[in-house]
């Protein structure tokens, strides 16, 4: 079974590139209670017209993420937000 190694996330409005961009954090590991928040890195972040998406180096590892985001359309209005997801 392969796992995916992009996250996309889609609005209403074209995107600013350069101002527009995520954060990815796994929050919990299975099996492990005190597991700290660890940032992921080593994605590329891509905009294209009202699509922004983050391509992974390889597939998350089974766990629980918050993904933090922040963008700015055409209207020069930055909004931000986040979700949690769990990859089992």
């Amino acid at each position: 079974v392969s796992r995916q190694t992009t996250l996309s996330l889609t609005f209403s409005e074209a995107l600013v590139a350069p101002l527009s961009g995520v954060e990815l954090t796994m929050t919990g590991m299975p099996g492990m209670a005190d597991h700290k928040p660890m940032p992921v890195k080593g994605f590329a972040t891509k905009v294209n017209g009202k699509t922004i998406t983050a391509t992974l180096p390889r597939a998350l590892p089974i766990g629980t993420y918050l993904l933090k985001w922040h963008v700015v359309a055409a209207d020069q209005h930055r909004i931000e937000g986040s979700y949690s997801f769990k990859v089992k």
